[in-house]
């Protein structure tokens, strides 16, 4: 009996990743341990993350922020107690670490990068004020520079890379703002805005070629551009933001987006403190780890708790059930001579009772046969087919004579075994009659069923002449060369020669390996595809033959 069996595995699925890069502005407090995160298309703050030192007294305040273009590195000047400078410290966004680096030995309120160097701008409170220092970033120690133009209070510095040149900005009532040549002779270029400013500049960050980002004593963002023209954004805040830098996460669920019936799909969002994963926009209660296991269809997220902020990839994986492929061989079933199973699924891959790998598999045998069938989602369907296999019967065709005359008697047919049926032109009963044919060749079928209706058929030629009284003697005179012969062989008949004759081709087994009808006093019979060795050549006609032995070489 017929038995079908679906395997409910899911061995490998459609591996899919859906990520996006977020990116957020970090910006300082003078007067607490926290940083601020922005969101930098709303500009409005998505976190509050508080420092902790790697050694020494508490920070009680961050005055610089800058980062790294080469490396990404987040670098912060804090102050700390029981420092009475300011220290450098690298930040680990991740973890909100601050590694202490080093005291950098005097009040500094601002730096920037200018590719991988570090420049400093100390504060008017500063033992040597309104000062560039380079900085080094492995011990803190700073290296007098320039001196710069001096506002009332306030001392921020941005580099820009398009110009090659350090923005500045110094003052509070009066704000002066200048550009300085980062290297000898560190030439200072005032630039004279069209805009009466009075607002103290706390942060600065580069956009493009001619705009910075700024933050002010005001609480609110204002665009600069490089030739001083102010524009303040009223509507946000930045939470006197004193100093600022851009920073990117990068967020992605990833894993399979398929899966088996009865299994699941493995996701996995990228690393960060905390998880929730949603269905379709819905909490999945439970569901707070890095990884989750899908098992139904729909699209999955995970809210994310990053150096960003928290929120949720914008895009989750899309989970389908894809189903087991379904393998039908057939009902079992009783089949005379071999029979060619189908697996069917195009593109899968196949494994059958014997190991073999093919789509098909031919039965030559009765017996139970199955196969397992592995899509492409990984998913897997089995069936099983009990076959019984009869042989078709062993059918011979014979005649009393394959070559006769068009005026002939009917010549007997004989096929084993007994009992099936003759077919074919001239056939008549269980004889071939010339009379009916004429000349030519023509083909005799038999065809018998044995008594479990399998059924087979075995065929021979007949060729009917035209007797004109040919005589051996006339047939002996026709010449046959080369002997041995090569590629064709060739027949010289008398002109007075009688047609049609039949040339003939047999092995030492009698066997026929080619036949030709001869019309014309000249003919040649091609022999390039005859294996070499040792043949019998014979001419017949009017009911008479004649034979001689040929060579074929190559």
């Amino acid at each position: 009996m017929k038995k079908t069996v679906l395997l409910l595995l899911c061995i490998f699925g459609l591996f899919s990743m859906h990520a996006q890069t977020v990116q957020r502005m970090l910006s300082a407090n003078r007067s607490n341990d926290s940083l601020w995160v922005t969101d930098t298309n709303s500009y409005r703050i998505v976190k509050r993350v508080q420092l902790m030192p790697s050694s020494g007294g508490a920070i009680t305040g961050t005055l610089g922020i800058a980062r790294n273009p080469n490396s990404g590195s987040i670098f912060v000047v804090c102050k700390q107690t029981g420092v009475p400078g300011r220290i450098l410290g690298k930040l680990d966004v991740s973890t909100s670490t601050v590694n202490v680096i080093g005291d950098m030995g005097d009040k500094f309120s601002s730096i920037t990068f200018r590719g991988d160097s570090l420049i400093g701008v100390t504060g008017n409170g500063a033992a040597i004020p309104e000062s560039l220092f380079l900085v080094d970033t492995l011990t803190a120690s700073a290296t007098f520079m320039a001196t710069l133009g001096a506002g009332t209070d306030g001392e921020v510095i941005c580099y820009n890379p398009a110009h090659d040149l350090i923005y500045h900005w110094s003052g509070n009532v009066t704000v002066e703002f200048e550009s300085v040549l980062p290297y000898p002779p560190y030439t200072i270029t005032p630039i004279v805005s069209s805009t009466t400013i009075s607002n103290e500049t706390f942060g600065a960050v580069y956009i493009s070629a001619d705009k910075f980002l700024c933050s002010n004593i005001n609480y609110v963002f204002a665009y600069w551009s490089t030739t001083g023209a102010f524009n303040n954004m009223s509507d946000t805040t930045a939470q006197l933001a004193r100093g600022m830098a851009f920073i990117s996460c990068s967020r992605s669920v990833s894993g399979v987006s398929s899966f088996c019936p009865g299994d699941s799909a493995l996701l996995t969002a990228s690393a960060s403190p905390s998880y929730q994963w949603y269905k379709n926009g819905d909490t999945i209660a439970g569901a707070t780890s890095q990884s989750f296991y899908a098992t139904g269809t729909g699209v999955y997220n995970c809210r994310l708790s990053d150096a960003c902020g928290i929120d949720t990839c914008l895009s989750g994986v899309h989970v389908i059930n894809s189903g087991n492929p379904v393998v039908n061989l057939g009902p079992d079933t009783t089949h005379c001579g071999p029979l060619v199973l189908n697996a069917g699924n195009p593109g899968a891959s196949y494994v059958w009772q014997d190991a073999s790998t093919a789509q098909s598999f031919t039965v030559t045998s009765g017996s139970s046969y199955y196969v397992t069938v592995t899509d492409a989602n990984g998913c897997i369907g089995k069936d099983t087919v009990n076959i019984t296999i009869h042989s078709l019967p062993a059918v011979v065709l014979s005649a009393a004579a394959d070559t006769m005359c068009d005026s002939g008697s009917p010549v007997a047919l004989s096929g084993t075994p007994s009992g099936g049926t003759y077919s074919g032109a001239g056939v008549t009963a269980a004889s071939f009659d010339p009379q009916i044919t004429g000349t030519g060749t023509y083909t005799v079928l038999y065809a018998y069923t044995d008594s479990l209706g399998c059924s087979s058929a075995d065929s021979m030629s007949m060729f009917v002449d035209i007797c004109t009284g040919i005589t051996a003697e006339e047939l002996s005179s026709i010449r046959i060369y080369p002997n041995p012969a090569n590629e064709a062989i060739y027949l010289d008949l008398p002109a007075s020669q009688k047609f049609p004759l039949m040339f003939s081709l047999y092995d030492p087994s009698g066997r026929l390996i080619l036949r030709k009808e001869l019309g014309g006093n000249t003919e040649a019979v091609d022999v390039s595809s005859v294996a070499a060795g040792l043949y019998f050549a014979e001419m017949k006609g009017a009911g008479n033959a004649v034979t001689i032995q040929l060579s074929i070489h190559h």
